[in-house]
């Protein structure tokens, strides 16, 4: 049977009173790998409290090898509040308040300008070299050393991997996502709405006409008719039109049954192909920059 002892019983010396806080030699942990390895289920339970590398871990909501979390996870802040979260174990550099996602079998942080192969999770409200704390949604207090402002809503940044932003990305291809809105400096609502792409944007009023000169002319980028004439066999598109842009080219010398006009799409497609061709007298061809590289002709006469 057990001897129970009375607890005004002191341990008279430098040691902790749970012999399992340090390893073997009596100094931290290396990892959580060894703690587990340690100390056997049968003698592990809820609370238990150990140290790995100087910094506190426990068994917080079980005795599992899993259930070993980071019980104070300093450094880079602490938040707090309603929420859905999850502790992770995982070497890393985050700061308070920074967006992750999963990505490459990780976490890393995120970005919106639409080159992050991942999902979005939410904000970082624990931070420590150890391990962290992801807020997947919910209401966060704490945030106080991450700069935010009242009543605001923030987006993942599409300049700075992990940055909230007041500004929602407006590049083409690039992503809307929001992460938070802010109630007060310190406290936000953490929510997960889909992210948004970007979409070309229609040009409209640009009514500039251009007469080519020349071998090979290359398109103003402000223009929408371009009449081919001289000795132009050979027109260029401008390289970066923006979503929706107009442009016109017509044969004003009426001669390219005879000498064809080749349009080039200077890396963009053309109706999926690199060029484009008048062949008639007079001819002309209408086009509209649908982006992602394609340019449709909308008419051909």
């Amino acid at each position: 049977m057990a001897i129970i002892l009375n607890d005004n019983l002191q341990i008279n010396a430098g040691k902790p009173v749970d012999s399992k806080y340090l390893n073997a030699t009596n100094t931290p942990y290396s990892a959580i790998t060894e703690v587990n390895s340690a100390i056997s289920v049968s003698y592990r339970y809820s609370g238990l409290t150990v140290n790995i590398l100087g910094e506190e871990y426990w068994y917080k909501d079980g005795i599992t090898d899993g259930d070993l979390i980071p019980k104070s996870l300093g450094g880079g802040g602490t938040a707090s509040g309603d929420r859905i979260e999850k502790h992770i174990v995982q070497a890393n550099s985050f700061n308070l308040g920074e967006v992750i996602g999963w990505s490459g079998g990780t976490y890393v942080s995120a970005i919106a300008d639409g080159t992050f192969d991942g999902e979005i999770f939410g904000i970082v409200s624990q931070t420590g070299s150890t391990g962290f704390t992801v807020v997947f949604a919910g209401y966060v207090t704490g945030l106080t050393s991450v700069g935010l402002t009242a009543n605001t809503t923030y987006f993942l940044s599409d300049a700075v991997s992990g940055a909230l932003s007041v500004n929602k990305p407006i590049t083409e291809g690039h992503i809307i996502k929001p992460i938070l809105t802010t109630t007060t400096s310190s406290e936000a609502l953490v929510f997960q709405y889909i992210g948004v792409v970007v979409q070309p944007q229609p040009q409209f009023n640009k009514r500039s006409v251009e007469l080519s000169s020349g071998i090979t002319y290359t398109l103003n980028s402000n223009a929408d008719f371009v009449g081919v004439t001289g000795s132009t066999t050979g027109v260029t598109l401008y390289g970066t039109p923006t979503g929706g842009a107009l442009v016109t080219i017509g044969d004003v010398r009426g001669d390219a049954f005879t000498n064809n006009i080749i349009i080039d799409g200077n890396g963009n497609l053309i109706d999926g192909a690199p060029s484009a061709i008048i062949n008639t007298n007079y001819g002309a061809i209408s086009m509209i920059y649908v982006g992602f590289g394609l340019w449709k002709i909308i008419s051909f006469a």
